[in-house]
């Protein structure tokens, strides 16, 4: 098993497909699942789907014990607007409106993961800087930069993601037509470290 304290600068986690309204897009309230595998897969220097095994992740304290994350805010950028598929066929037909992305700030997380020794070894491979890496180490999306990674005991404290209805989160993909569809799960706040596994099928 692997225990890591994972923190990042910033942590955007927009809802697939979301249309924004009023020009402010949808987000979840932590990196969902999906986020945490993609994670581990660039941080072992992996294409996507190499990673077969069990994550358990939560909200790490913060140095005056609470578990929030430092702060919230919204990023502007530009966002696209027109189909893919239009745009492939005649070229540059599409539109750009500003939307304000939330984010959060300073996200710091407890992780652990469970997978066959190979594919242990990899990650810490990765965590020494041996893997092959495609840009930099970051959680999600490429602002969101991985600023300290290091691993703690197992009973580090953490507010563990569990099972629960409170909060429905990503937690891989399938493949429809000519895209990929987000598959959910609904999950809550707790105790005790809640084991999310990961296959070929998701």
């Amino acid at each position: 098993m692997i225990s890591l304290f994972v923190e990042a600068h910033t942590g955007t986690y927009l809802m697939p497909g979301d249309v924004a309204a009023f020009c402010e897009a949808a987000s979840f309230p932590i990196a969902p699942p999906s986020t945490l595998r993609g994670f581990i897969e660039s941080l072992a220097g992996q294409e996507r789907g190499w990673f077969q095994g069990e994550v358990a992740y939560g909200w790490a304290p913060n140095e005056d014990g609470s578990y929030e994350p430092l702060g919230s805010g919204t990023m502007l950028q530009q966002a696209t607007q027109g189909s893919a598929g239009f745009r492939k066929e005649f070229g540059s037909w599409f539109s750009f409106r500003p939307i304000h992305k939330p984010l959060i700030l300073r996200p710091r997380y407890r992780v652990l993961i469970k997978a066959s020794e190979e594919q242990e070894a990899q990650i810490r491979k990765g965590m020494e800087g041996e893997a092959d890496r495609y840009g930099i180490l970051c959680l999600r999306k490429s602002d969101d930069v991985v600023n300290r990674l290091e691993e703690v005991p197992e009973d580090a404290p953490a507010l563990w993601l569990t099972d629960g209805n409170a909060l429905r989160l990503t937690v891989g993909t399938t493949t429809g037509f000519r895209n990929y569809s987000p598959v959910y799960k609904t999950f809550d706040y707790g105790d005790e470290p809640y084991w999310i596994s990961f296959g070929e099928d998701t």
